[in-house]
This record gives structure tokens, sequence and C-alpha cells, in this order.
């Protein structure tokens, strides 16, 4: 499994977080699974405290987040797993992110302490394993009504930086590519199931991810399946299946083709 960023890998997991810059934690949209953020530099016999600690007087949006989806979690017992990240700077607040563990999670078991919810650690799981149960299916916006001319989106794609950098995607390069995908994979040709509101529900595929300088346009974006989808992250294949989707996107005159030198 390639490494990801903390959200996009929350996001394959199933859950997505709320805002991009403030949150630490999320919830499938299901609510039958929910991940966090824990520290290396915080595990203490095997046990991550989960409850955010606040200053008098100062409510962050993370914290109020967080002890929300800690005590739906408490109470409804649904399966809790934990991201291992290390810090930049352990005595800074808040903390921005050095590296993660990617590759595994932490399976939790919640209980309390003195108030606090705790999670005690109960082995490391696959997180392959956990894509395979299933991507994020929420509720996604539908297709915008008329296909228009095509945006022009980002030829460098817009970064900005505060707690940690993230990358700001055109929305309307998304509307577009699902409009012109009119329902059907891009690769295999599958009609997307309906959602609730009538809409084929496919995904937005980056065919060379932004965190590789991948451009932010609809000549690098692919609606997809959600088994292709996935299978382009993880499969084996993954590598053929880029190069047949940049043939597929020539071909639909959304790229231009690169000449050899």
């Amino acid at each position: 499994m390639k490494k990801l960023g903390r959200n996009e890998l929350f996001e394959m997991l199933g859950c997505r977080v709320k805002n991009p810059r403030w949150s630490w934690c999320a919830m499938s949209h299901d609510q039958t699974r929910a991940i966090f953020t824990i520290w290396k530099d915080q595990i203490r016999s095997g046990i991550s405290k989960l409850t955010p600690t606040e200053r008098p007087g100062k409510k962050r949006h993370g914290a109020i987040e967080q002890k929300k989806i800690l005590e739906l979690a408490f109470r409804r017992k649904i399966a809790v797993f934990g991201l291992q990240c290390v810090a930049k700077d352990i005595r800074t607040s808040p903390r921005t992110i050095e590296s993660i563990d990617s590759q595994a999670l932490v399976k939790l078991k919640l209980f309390k302490k003195r108030g606090q919810i705790c999670g005690r650690h109960k082995g490391r799981v696959l997180a392959l394993e956990l894509v395979k149960t299933g991507a994020y299916r929420g509720n996604r916006k539908s297709a915008v009504d008329d296909l228009g001319e095509a945006p022009s989106g980002n030829g460098i794609a817009d970064r900005a930086k505060r707690m940690a950098t993230f990358i700001r995607r055109d929305s309307r390069v998304r509307a577009y590519v699902l409009k012109r995908a009119k329902g059907a994979c891009e690769h295999c040709g599958s009609i997307g199931f309906e959602t609730s509101s009538g809409s084929a529900y496919l995904e937005a595929h980056h065919v060379i991810a932004l965190c590789d300088e991948g451009k932010d346009t609809v000549g690098n974006v692919i609606a997809l399946c959600p088994g292709d989808h996935r299978r382009a992250h993880f499969g084996k294949d993954a590598r053929s299946l880029e190069a047949k989707f940049i043939n597929k996107l020539i071909k639909m005159g959304q790229r231009k083709r690169t000449r050899k030198i």
C-alpha cells in the first residue's frame, strides 16, 4: 500500500474528516466505524487518552468534534481504530504531523477513567483490510445540470498551510467530470448505483495524484465506480491502469498527448 496523507487515508477507510484544517478524528457515514489520531509519544502502557485537553476559556472546533464522536462511539460500542502519528514538535499546541503509520491501524477498546475516555490497544489491523470493507459513500453533491465549458482548474495544485499542508481541489472540476460520465464508470462502463438524490454514484479520481504534482484539471480526473477507484489506489495493476486512464482521457479530447523526445 502506497503512503497516503492522513485525511486521504481516513477517507479511503470510509471516514471523511469534517474539516481538513482542524479535524483529528472522523466517523463513517453509517456510524459503524470511527478513527482517531493517536500520538506515539502519548501512549502509556498500551493506552491512549482520547478525550482532548482544552485550556480554560478556549474551545477548539477539533476538540468539540472529537468529544461528540467519542461519546457516540462509546455509547454505541462501534468499531474504533487509532491512526498512530508522530508530532513535529511535541511541545506545540495544536500539534502538526511529522509522519503517520499508513500501513496499519491500532484497534482500540474504549473505556472511561476519571471521566475521560481512553482507548486500550488491542492489536494492529492492516489498513488495506479495512479498505476492502468499503470506502466512503456518504452524501455527495449531485452533478451540475449543464455541462458547459470545461473549467480551467489549477495547472499547479493550490496548496495552503495551517496546521498542516493540504490540497485545495476545484469542486467545479469534479462536478464537470461526473456530468461528463453520464452515470457510467469511464473505465469499465458500469452504471453507478442510484443515490437517495436520484443521481448515479461515481467517484472522481486524479490519475496522477496531486501529491505527485498531478494537475487538478479535467484532463487529469476520471470518473470511476468504487471498485475501480480502490483498484486504482491499491491494485497490483495500478500502474497499468494509470496508463489506460491517460489514454482514455486523450481519446476523449480532455488531455493532450505528451510528445516523446
